[in-house]
């Protein structure tokens, strides 16, 4: 049986406000006039009120369908989440340097402790729709086949291999001068042919990666052992991987658009869709949800409830 919320919002048209009482919590300043988080927030009531007031709404509404389903995340959960998405940003945007993160935050006029707080709130209702959407998924057969023909090909071939990416743009940008992005071109070319010739000789990929050698520490910025996916990294990668036949061949360095890779045949098997069933529902199960399927994970929320907002 659904449950039933009804949520009544009463607003009171804010008179002309006085200096705020002592005790009040001044949010800003500017000569003789202070502002308070009671005005400010009343001065939000009045002007956007209706759109802020069911967005609020309905994140309350999707946590709480959350907790109904057992799907919510607890507090070590939600703080594990913000730690990562965090670092992901700070190693992505910034190379890893957590004080240019922090100064960056500054120039914009913003706290690290408040903007902080605000992205650790925004998390939970998030992961909550998130999660019911990853539950709401249901996988036709139509939508396993295609997944399985374009991941096997039309010979339902799995290929494994142990791959290695030098970057062409680590530490340049479109606004460095050509010279830099020359040299780091060269660079990682060069680079690449090492990890190549490394590969060919038998050495662990843990040995080639970031951390491993002070060299290509800043330049090998992806390595992994994993099932090759059709049309992952373009032509180029396509065609270098068909000349691979057997276990231990590597590829020469390939061009791809912003880099050179390194592959290293593991194995190649033949695999029927039966027995790839199984794998299919747990990497699609995995996925990031995509805006439709949000969509309609908060649209499923929305109809479960009867929700009242009196206030226009």
């Amino acid at each position: 049986m659904n449950a039933w919320l009804f949520v009544t919002l009463l607003c009171l048209c804010p008179s002309p406000v006085p200096t705020p009482a002592l005790g009040d919590d001044v949010i800003a300043r500017a000569g003789p006039i202070e502002v308070s988080q009671p005005e400010f927030a009343a001065w939000l009531v009045e002007r956007v009120g209706y759109s802020h007031a069911e967005e609020y709404l309905m994140e309350r509404l999707i946590t709480l369908a959350a907790q109904e389903q057992g799907l919510a995340p607890d507090a070590a959960e939600l703080e594990a989440a913000f730690q990562a998405e965090r670092t992901q940003r700070i190693n992505d945007t910034f190379r890893g340097d957590e004080a240019a993160y922090i100064e960056d935050l500054v120039s914009r006029g913003l706290s690290p402790e408040a903007h902080d707080a605000r992205r650790r709130s925004q998390l939970e209702p998030e992961l909550c729709l998130d999660r019911m959407a990853r539950k709401m998924r249901v996988f036709s057969e139509d939508t396993l086949r295609a997944r399985y023909k374009a991941i096997f090909g039309e010979l339902g071939e799995s290929v494994s291999v142990e791959a290695l990416f030098y970057s062409l743009y680590h530490g340049v940008g479109p606004d460095s001068p050509r010279g830099d992005r020359e040299a780091q071109a060269e660079r990682a070319q060069e680079l690449a042919k090492k990890g190549a010739a490394g590969l060919r000789a038998g050495q662990p990929l843990a040995d080639l990666l970031p951390g491993s050698d002070p060299i290509t520490n800043d330049f090998v910025v992806d390595g992994f052992i994993d099932q090759w996916r059709k049309n992952l990294l373009g032509v180029e990668s396509e065609l270098a991987l068909a000349s691979l036949d057997s276990a231990g061949e590597v590829s020469p360095p390939v061009r791809v658009w912003d880099g050179y890779l390194v592959l290293r045949l593991v194995q190649r098997e033949l695999v029927s869709f039966e027995q790839a069933r199984e794998q299919l529902v747990e990497l699609m199960s995995q996925e990031q949800p995509d805006a439709e399927e949000l969509g309609k994970a908060r649209t499923a929320v929305r109809e479960r409830y009867e929700v009242e907002i009196l206030l226009r």
